[in-house]
């Protein structure tokens, strides 16, 4: 990953912004179409973020209080008009779960980049920070698990990139 990438990313984010993005279509009366796809453009966007910053540091560019754009809808594609009310989450796979599993997995990662430098000051244990993690671990074990077909090669990698957080390196320190 070379330094232009970050200079293009934060680009993005920053014309992102400038289309307000960072604010959920909901909110403005936008249609279910339109605020679905806002919302899946700007959560791509902070998972960049996150990756930018893990290999490159030194933080994250997007802060959780400067955004209110709410996770997309757990649908299919097939379901979002551009009229009417938007569909509710539905409790099975849709086109929409293995971004939504990368999308909560990557706000959580934006957690622990805010709370390390808390351990290190001592505003927050260690023990706060891993019981933190646990919590959100099992709580997305309750949330995908049932809806998760081993059979299905897209949903096995689901699958593993959920298990994967288990695993991820705290971020380094730059």
């Amino acid at each position: 990953m070379s330094r232009a990438h970050s200079v293009l990313l934060g680009a993005a984010i920053r014309m992102a912004e400038c289309m307000g993005l960072h604010r959920d279509g909901q909110t403005y009366g936008m249609n279910p179409l339109e605020t679905h796809i806002r919302r899946l453009v700007w959560h791509q966007l902070c998972f960049l973020d996150i990756r930018t910053c893990e290999a490159q540091g030194p933080r994250p560019t997007i802060r959780r209080d400067e955004f209110d754009t709410k996770l997309p809808l757990n649908v299919n594609d097939a379901d979002l008009h551009p009229t009417g009310k938007a569909p509710a989450g539905a409790d099975k796979w849709t086109d929409t779960t293995f971004s939504l599993i990368r999308f909560e997995i990557n706000e959580m990662m934006r957690t622990i980049w805010i709370d390390r430098p808390r351990i290190e000051r001592r505003k927050i244990s260690l023990t706060a920070v891993l019981s933190k993690i646990e919590t959100f671990r099992a709580n997305m074990a309750a949330k995908y698990d049932h809806l998760i077909d081993d059979k299905i090669p897209l949903q096995k990698c689901a699958k593993l990139v959920k298990a994967s957080f288990a695993v991820l390196p705290m971020p380094k320190r730059i």
